[in-house]
């Protein structure tokens, strides 16, 4: 089946002129719509698990 598409600047995407649906530019595969782009936010930072309180032994 041949589909006609074109470049989404805005997203690096290509999109079906048919009906919207994105296509992966490197593998030719329709992307679902449930999938999100990557975000660039980083994930909530990591807390260390043993925490420097400040209140350590003093070794007296």
């Amino acid at each position: 089946m041949q589909v006609t598409v074109y470049l989404d600047e805005a997203s690096g995407y290509l999109l079906s002129t048919a009906d919207g649906t994105r296509i992966d530019p490197v593998t030719g595969e329709a992307i679902a719509e449930s999938e999100e782009e990557p975000s660039e936010e980083p994930d909530e930072p990591q807390s260390p698990e043993n925490p420097d309180t400040g209140q350590g032994h003093r070794g007296e």
